[in-house]
């Protein structure tokens, strides 16, 4: 049984990993104006998950299971005892096409694991993209081999060459495994957050600039300045039309302010947070259809790329909303970017 307090073990399996306990895979592979390129992304290895557990909770006070889940799927769950009590945390994976049960097994276990924290920070990364190459430039460790198919003007491509693994940032590191740099600033080593995403709205990723003391004035001009902007951003987006939805998702982010129409989320007694809230469910689909709208890209293609980058299907805009982040936003606007080697573009 450890002695360690709950705080202290979550400390312990959320600490970030060494380099050498990350493995990369190749999420997407396309042709671009520079070349073949990459979106490579890292996953902890489950001999670092089981190493983390042993280390920080001991080997007889952890333990996992599986079982089948749906046709194909593997569900794993880890256990830990705590004030002598098993607390166990699941989460499940598909059979993966090359040694599907194996695959599948691994593959569970490594999402169980980030339940409980382990690797949880490496969602918080940046898009990694990589050049492949035909021959390795270096005679380092750091190269990966491709062999994949990939659509070029409709045809099928088969590209086959080697990519170099990136380095993962200072702050996704141990501090005893971090490179030294006199180049580094502080500003790197922190995880990025989704208002560091660049836009050209007025104020970034933030609501136009508002005063606290004016928001509650049936005749405030910032309030009908702010209404307005949050109207046009529901129009790009297609909400106009379906205003049981607006309701909708006014009320998830504010459950504790909830309305039964959409105009009473204008109301001159609606809180600014609450707009607030409202706002941030709204801008990164709203940017996302602005990429699209600007880059002549069609739904059906945009919830392809949504698809690449977040794992899920997407079968209409309103769908975005249950999965689509600023950071997923800047991770499409790159792959297209690289696709129609066009680097100029920023969200709105």
């Amino acid at each position: 049984m450890t002695n360690l307090t709950e705080q202290e073990i979550m400390q312990g399996l959320q600490a970030p990993f060494p380099a050498k306990d990350l493995e990369w895979r190749v999420q997407k592979t396309i042709k671009t104006q520079n070349g073949i390129r990459s979106i490579v992304v890292p996953y902890i290895t489950n001999r670092a998950i089981q190493d983390r557990l042993d280390q920080v909770v001991g080997p007889m006070n952890w333990r996992n299971s599986y079982e089948t889940w749906r046709d194909k799927g593997v569900l794993c769950g880890i256990a830990i005892k705590f004030n002598g009590e098993w607390v166990e945390k699941y989460d499940g994976a598909d059979e993966t096409p090359y040694e599907a049960t194996k695959g599948g097994f691994s593959a569970a276990h490594k999402r169980a694991g980030a339940v409980w924290g382990l690797g949880r920070y490496l969602y918080s990364l940046d898009v990694f993209w990589v050049n492949v190459v035909d021959k390795k430039t270096d005679n380092s460790n750091d190269w990966e081999y491709i062999n994949t198919k990939i659509k070029v003007d409709g045809k099928d491509v088969y590209v086959k060459g080697y990519w170099k693994i990136p380095t993962v940032p200072n702050w996704a590191l141990p501090s005893s495994n971090q490179p030294s740099s006199n180049s580094m600033t502080g500003q790197q080593n922190v995880p990025p957050t989704p208002s560091e995403n660049p836009t050209n709205s007025p104020q970034g990723n933030n609501m136009p600039h508002t005063n606290r003391g004016q928001l509650q004035g049936e005749h405030d001009p910032d309030r009908e300045h702010y209404t307005n902007y949050l109207k046009n951003m529901e129009k790009s987006i297609g909400l106009t039309d379906n205003q049981g939805f607006v309701v909708s998702l006014y009320n998830r982010v504010n459950p504790d302010h909830k309305v039964r129409t959409a105009s009473e989320v204008y109301s001159v007694t609606t809180p600014k947070d609450n707009l607030r809230n409202y706002y941030a469910l709204l801008k990164p689909v709203y940017d996302l259809m602005k990429v699209a709208q600007n880059h002549n890209i069609n739904e059906q293609q945009l919830f392809g790329y949504a698809q690449i980058i977040t794992g899920k299907e997407h079968s209409s805009v309103l769908s975005l909303f249950s999965t689509i982040t600023p950071q997923h936003v800047a991770q499409i606007t790159e792959i297209i970017r690289s696709e129609q080697g066009n680097n100029s573009y920023q969200t709105a």
